[in-house]
């Protein structure tokens, strides 16, 4: 009996020793893997250093940065705004270092049974790295903890230092970050958190507070994640002291939730997002409890991943290509539809309400490769829909001015000039588009009702020609 026990201790201590060398040679070829699937996306550039293996613990260095086509998209959009180039700005590696230890009794932070465990942060061995961490009074920038139990699952946690930092006047305030979560068979669930964000820079500032964010889903493609997300801001707050003490820009509960679905097939997505904000004030005026529910149906997954696949491979100032123009053609046989609703928020507690509801009826689709999909012309008989506005006439009346105010916009006018003739102009004009059918009057509201079906367009139940009215 002695023997069995002696035996059975052997062989787990033989276990505990040997195991560690060999699930360190599999995590290391685990994490060259990673780095070259990050290196072959789309976002980023990876490299992998150095790799130092030990029997218990090993030591990665890594690079990231932005891929070259991400830079230059990026550079792109700001040229499109006057923006002076800031490719060389962005053209820069971030060093990592990657702590693991191996199973299967996983020493580092903290003990694990597992697989491995890792702590990653910037690399210390950087003399910038070194530099920005001293400069903010961190014992470390960020670090990122994980360990992957031996069936797969992968428990994370990470987190950003708080910062107190004040330089040539400007001061920047961070509560921290941190961010949890769990990744198992391709399902992500995960939630962080930021308490608030201060950055002051006389003569103005901007305050953050409350940002939560959740995630459970599951990746089935790089476009398709079914599942659930929120996010949510209490505040933020931007302050201009040469406009006055108050916030030039304030929003108040700002909140985002959308889930993902698959029909049983999981050929079909369907997507329903709310955007819901209690109070947003800019440049004078106050939007208030602002919602707007979009719901998406009848997505083809397959068309869905084969449209962004070959948009993703042209570029944007190209006409579509025949894959495009296919896939497209794909995603409106399954008949999708769209729905926007609820549509409501009050300007300076004027109401507005709308409905949209637009539907593809593939029955009415010409025959695939008959018709050019992003012809509307030749897609209106196959579409079905309704839109509904209800506005209060006051609101009604200052939208009115400023489109008219736009009209004048070229520099003949002083701004109060041309709100004078605006206001002028308004009255006569709401009277005209009453008079012409295209606003109902309906007392404290003007209201407007646009239908599409079976090629025919009505507006508030008078029919119109598709080309309008």
């Amino acid at each position: 009996m002695k023997r069995v026990a002696v035996l059975a201790v052997a062989v787990v201590v033989l276990l505990l020793l040997g195991l560690p060398a060999v699930l360190g040679m599999l995590t290391q070829t685990q994490i060259e893997a990673r780095v070259a699937a990050l290196d072959a996306s789309e976002l980023l550039k990876a490299s992998l250093r150095s790799y130092e293996r030990g029997w218990f613990h090993s030591r990665a260095r890594i690079t990231l940065a932005l891929a070259p086509q991400v830079i230059a998209k990026l550079d792109a959009l700001g040229a499109a705004r006057g923006m002076a180039s800031f490719a060389g700005t962005l053209d820069r590696r971030v060093p990592i270092e990657v702590e693991i230890a191996h199973g299967p009794l996983a020493v580092l932070d903290g003990v694990h049974f597992g697989w491995s465990q890792i702590v990653a942060r910037l690399d210390r061995q950087s003399s910038s790295v070194a530099g920005l961490e001293q400069m903010l009074g961190v014992p470390y920038a960020f670090e990122f903890r994980g360990h992957t139990a031996f069936g797969g699952a992968v428990a994370f946690a990470a987190d950003l230092s708080p910062v107190d930092l004040t330089v040539e006047g400007a001061r920047v305030e961070l509560s921290g970050a941190a961010l949890a979560g769990t990744f198992a068979d391709g399902r992500l669930v995960s939630a962080g958190r930021v308490d608030r964000f201060e950055l002051t820079s006389p003569p103005g500032g901007v305050s953050i507070r409350n940002v939560r964010a959740a995630t459970e889903t599951t990746i089935r493609s790089a476009h398709v994640l079914p599942g659930a997300t929120s996010l949510s801001i209490e505040r933020v707050a931007i302050v201009d002291a040469a406009r006055g003490g108050s916030p030039v820009f304030d929003a108040d509960k700002m909140r985002f939730a959308s889930t993902i679905g698959l029909d049983p097939s999981e050929a079909l997505l369907d997507l329903h997002a709310t955007y819901d904000a209690d109070s947003v004030f800019v440049d004078g005026t106050r939007v208030a409890d602002a919602s707007l529910g979009v719901a998406v149906a009848k997505v083809d997954v397959a068309a869905l991943d084969a449209y962004l696949a070959a948009a993703r491979a042209q570029p944007s100032d190209h006409p579509p290509t025949a894959e495009q123009k296919s896939a497209y053609g794909r995603l409106l046989a399954a008949g999708p539809s769209l729905v926007l609703d609820p549509v409501r928020f009050r300007v300076n507690e004027e109401p507005f309400t709308a409905h949209v509801e637009v539907a593809t009826n593939p029955a009415a689709l010409p025959p695939a490769g008959a018709f050019d999909p992003e012809d509307p012309a030749e897609l209106l008989p196959a579409l079905r829909g309704v839109a509904m506005v209800d506005v209060s006439k006051k609101l009604a009346r200052a939208i009115a001015v400023l489109a008219t105010e736009l009209r004048y916009n070229d520099g003949s006018l002083t701004r109060e000039q041309a709100h004078m003739l605006a206001e002028a102009q308004t009255g006569l004009m709401l009277a005209t588009l009453v008079g012409q059918g295209i606003l109902v009057d309906a007392g404290d509201t003007y209201r407007a009702e646009l239908r599409l079906g079976d090629g025919t367009l009505t507006l508030n139940g008078e029919a119109l020609p598709l080309g309008g009215p």
